[in-house]
C-alpha cells in the first residue's frame, strides 16, 4: 500500500512539474535570486547596482528591524504585562509598516524595475530620486576613501624619508 502511495505521489509531482512551461519555471526562479546573484545577472551598470542595493537594504535592514519589535514586545508582555501592553500598542504599527516596506521592496518588484530599466533606460520617479541619492553617497564615500588612502601613503612616504635620512 505504501508503495502505491509513493508511486502516486511521484506521478503527481511529475505531472505538475511537466505541466509548467519553461518560462514559468525560469521566471519563478528569477525571484528567488540572492543579492550576489542579482548583482551578477542584472547589475550591469552603476544604476542597476544601486537599484539592487536600494531594494535589498530597504527589505533586509529596515523592514526586518521594524518587524522584530512586535515579537520582542510580546515576550515582554508575558513577563511584565502592564509594560508589555504599551509596548505592543507602539510596536504594532511599526510592525505593519515593516510589512508594507517588505512588500513594497519585494524581489518581484525589483526584478520588474530592473527589467523596465534595461528595456526603457528609465526608472520611476521615486526610484530615480533614491538611486541618484545613493549614487551620490557612494561617490562621496569613494572620494573620501581615496583621500584617506593618499594621506596614508603620504604619511608612509614621509616616514620612509625620515628613516632613510637617519
Amino acid at each position: 500500500m505504501k508503495r502505491a502511495y509513493l508511486i502516486l505521489a511521484f506521478n503527481i509531482i511529475g505531472l505538475v512539474s511537466y505541466s509548467q512551461s519553461p518560462d514559468t519555471i525560469r521566471d519563478s526562479k528569477a525571484y528567488k535570486l540572492s543579492y550576489d546573484e542579482f548583482q551578477n545577472q542584472y547589475g550591469t551598470d552603476d544604476t542597476s547596482a544601486a537599484l539592487i542595493d536600494l531594494f535589498f537594504s530597504k527589505r533586509d535592514e529596515k523592514a526586518f528591524g521594524q518587524m522584530t519589535m512586535l515579537p520582542l514586545s510580546t515576550g515582554v508582555t508575558l513577563i511584565m504585562p502592564p509594560v508589555g501592553v504599551y509596548l505592543m500598542a507602539i510596536s504594532t504599527p511599526i510592525f505593519v509598516n515593516g510589512l508594507i516596506v517588505q512588500s513594497k521592496y519585494s524581489r518581484k518588484k525589483l526584478l520588474a524595475a530592473l527589467n523596465n530599466y534595461h528595456d526603457n533606460q528609465a526608472l520611476s520617479l521615486s526610484h530615480q530620486k533614491k538611486v541618484t541619492n545613493l549614487l551620490e553617497l557612494n561617490a562621496e564615500n569613494e572620494a573620501e576613501a581615496l583621500k584617506l588612502t593618499q594621506l596614508e601613503m603620504l604619511k608612509a612616504g614621509i616616514t620612509k624619508n625620515n628613516l632613510s635620512r637617519n
